[in-house]
């Protein structure tokens, strides 16, 4: 109980939600969809419907909808919506990332090292060579890491080697 009324407050802070109409919303909640607050607040799914709709939203504009009618019909919309935008946001900075570090990117008689220009790319990989380099995608849009390819020159869409590159090494 401690914890779910500091997530509240700081949600109500956070957000700028008027107490009253705050208030209002979780007793409609109640009678209407069955949804108490603990439902609402020890499973994150307010605060989860607030930070999308604010970042979907740029932020507080009058187009935010703080108390929807129907909650858990418009979380499930909005977090669909948010999962699909962040896909695409992620899939950019990806991109932007190997793009920095395309200069690695060498060519001897043997061997080819292969910046990737997609998360699918590294997908492949780890399916191909059965290891777990695809849990590295988030820390590669992060720019925490790299993940670059070696190849044999004679036959350039057969993984050989996997590499991670932090920090220059």
């Amino acid at each position: 109980k401690e914890y779910m009324c500091s997530n509240m407050i700081s949600t109500i802070k956070r957000y700028n939600l008027d107490l009253y109409a705050f208030v209002d919303f979780l007793n409609r909640l109640r009678r209407t969809e069955a949804v108490t607050v603990d439902d609402l607040f020890n499973g994150r799914h307010y605060t989860d419907y607030l930070r999308m709709e604010y970042e979907l939203k740029n932020e507080h504009k009058p187009s935010m909808v703080k108390y929807p009618k129907n909650f858990m019909t418009s979380f499930h919309l909005i977090k669909s919506e948010y999962n699909a935008k962040k896909e695409q946001i992620d899939d950019n900075k990806f991109k932007q990332q190997c793009d920095v570090h395309r200069n690695l990117e060498y060519k001897d008689t043997k061997y080819q090292i292969v910046v990737p220009v997609h998360k699918k790319e590294i997908e492949l990989e780890a399916d191909e060579l059965k290891h777990c380099v695809r849990s590295y995608i988030g820390q590669v849009v992060n720019g925490k890491t790299l993940i670059v390819f070696c190849r044999s020159v004679k036959d350039l869409e057969k993984p050989l080697v996997t590499i991670e590159v932090r920090n220059g090494y």
